[in-house]
């Protein structure tokens, strides 16, 4: 738990034997591992792309979900903290409007659908056209656009 990331280790093991006559006894000094490197600590992968989950006129909600191998228990990509929304209005291309969803990105297992997340936009233009994309982001940043 307290190594670092992307570091190099060497590992030394000496075994602690218990004898009735002498108490304890340590052996000699083992021979060292070979060297064990930690991964890197890793931004989020891209999330999968936002999809429909609930459309009137005037707002919209999409779910979000993590990439799976994200949530991987050996993964070295630290807990997603939350996920960033952008949409771009049909009539104001390259103009992307940002906001946030909360996530749930436990990764364990048994836990309610893990790495997913629904963010709702409201006070949207009626019969207008939105293009949606979305990133995770954890301790180290944001992954990539959807």
């Amino acid at each position: 738990d307290n190594l670092l990331p992307d570091s190099s280790y060497v590992f030394r093991l000496r075994v602690l034997t218990e004898d009735k006559l002498t108490s304890r006894t340590y052996s000699a000094a083992g021979m060292n591992s070979n060297v064990v490197k930690t991964p890197a600590v890793l931004a989020p992968s891209r999330p999968l792309a936002p999809f429909l989950s609930s459309l009137h006129s005037t707002s919209i909600s999409v779910v979000l979900q993590a990439d799976p191998n994200d949530l991987r228990n050996f993964a070295p990509v630290p807990t997603i903290q939350k996920f960033e929304v952008q949409t771009e209005y049909e009539d104001a291309p390259n103009s992307w409007y940002t906001f946030e969803a909360s996530a749930n990105v436990s990764r364990t297992r048994g836990t309610p659908n893990p790495g997913v997340a629904q963010a709702s936009l409201s006070s949207l233009s009626p019969y207008t056209q939105h293009r949606f994309r979305a990133r995770a982001v954890n301790s180290v940043g944001p992954s990539v656009w959807s």
